[in-house]
């Protein structure tokens, strides 16, 4: 059974992307202190052009879903008329489901990315004592995907999560529920299959 709570956010003219990240920043930050990987995120709203106007995260634990909206953030946005948050619900079962990966190949093929593996490419190739020549990469063609800015707390430096969304018709029930740290599947390791 998945429980799930709907975070939805009030402004009318507002940046989806943006509060989806400073939420999943929280959700980042409440999963890695309590060395937790069982809260997925899902974007209810996702379109081509925007993540929507809500986010909802889903659990097995919907004691973790309680204190996850407990966090001082969604308090404030709550208190001050920004977001709306709703009281845990039960998901039904779905022969569709969705998931939603981050994707951090796609930010191999970024220009800057690009000319970043060739000076290093370069210098080990002038280090070794060879001649550099560059083969031109074939372009590779990726699913659509949305950006949502993050920073680190850490190191203060901004990046983006690129997240992309998956269904998948008629799921095995023993497929896991792991997420990493960020409540995403990622393309290897982490899986969270979330009804529709």
């Amino acid at each position: 059974m998945l429980y799930g709570v709907v975070v939805t956010y009030l402004p009318k003219s507002c940046d989806h992307a943006l509060l989806a990240g400073r939420c999943i920043k929280v959700l980042h930050g409440f999963m890695s202190r309590h060395s937790i990987s069982n809260i997925a995120v899902s974007f209810p709203k996702w379109s081509q052009t925007s993540v929507g106007k809500q986010l909802m995260f889903i659990s097995p634990l919907v004691d973790q879903l309680n204190t996850l909206i407990q966090q001082p953030y969604y308090q404030m946005m709550t208190e001050n008329g920004l977001f709306e948050i709703s009281d845990p619900i039960i998901l039904e079962q779905s022969i569709t489901c969705v998931k939603y990966v981050r994707n951090q190949s796609i930010d191999k093929l970024t220009p800057a990315a690009k000319a970043r593996r060739l000076r290093r490419a370069k210098k080990r190739a002038l280090e070794r004592g060879e001649e550099f020549n560059p083969v031109d990469a074939q372009p590779k063609e990726v699913d659509f995907y949305h950006s949502i800015p993050m920073d680190s707390s850490q190191s203060g430096r901004a990046y983006m999560l690129k997240i992309q969304r998956y269904e998948i018709d008629f799921p095995k029930k023993e497929d896991i529920f792991n997420t990493c740290s960020y409540g995403l599947s990622t393309n290897s390791r982490y899986q969270a299959l979330l009804p529709i």
